[in-house]
């Protein structure tokens, strides 16, 4: 049985390689459907999708940090200067929460650290990917994140105050931004014992 099956495709294969062309159209047809289920597999495939994203985010990453450096080639921020201000401007930040101003400008934290705004923005912008008003946000949506886990807080009005908002259209968005949440889903998720980790 098993003879007679590969003596007829050997026959068959025969026929084709003589009529060449026939082969090759069929030889490509059978490419192209190869093709196209190997795409299929790969996009519908949820590991493939992630990599993907990761390696789209990695490439924009990489162009803006390009359009950076070429933004600030000629300045005088060195790479050492920049890693000394950096470890300062962490410590305002941190320390001393100057981010809880909240009528603190791009100038107020020149002056702070010591160099003029244009530096204290290159700084920003090349040590944390951000510009001013975001990485500020960062620190005060850090500071909300921490006052509603403890859970000791009046309203939320009062909370985006205190942390340096001044209206609660900016606070809303930078909190999603942030959080993918509003506030009450965020506070929702917290007292249902949501087991989400928010590193911010």
């Amino acid at each position: 049985m098993k003879k007679v099956y590969l003596g007829q495709l050997q026959e068959i294969i025969s026929e084709l390689v003589e009529n060449e062309p026939l082969f090759l159209i069929i030889m490509v047809q059978l490419l192209l459907v190869q093709i196209v289920a190997v795409f299929f597999l790969i996009k519908n495939n949820p590991r493939v999708k992630s990599d993907y994203a990761q390696l789209k985010s990695r490439v924009v990453a990489n162009i803006e940090q390009n359009k950076i450096t070429k933004k600030y080639s000629n300045s005088g921020l060195s790479v050492e200067l920049a890693k000394e201000l950096k470890t300062k401007l962490q410590y305002l930040m941190d320390s001393e929460k100057t981010y809880l101003n909240p009528g603190l400008k791009l100038t107020d934290l020149a002056s702070k650290i010591g160099i003029s705004a244009h530096m204290t923005s290159q700084l920003i912008n090349q040590e944390f990917g951000e510009d001013f008003n975001s990485y500020i946000n960062s620190y005060r949506i850090k500071e909300v994140i921490s006052i509603f886990r403890k859970g000791k807080y009046g309203s939320i009005s009062e909370v985006f105050f205190y942390v340096g908002f001044n209206n609660k259209t900016t606070f809303n968005r930078a909190f999603k931004k942030y959080t993918k949440k509003t506030p009450s889903e965020f506070i929702e998720s917290l007292n249902s014992n949501d087991s989400i980790l928010w590193k911010i």
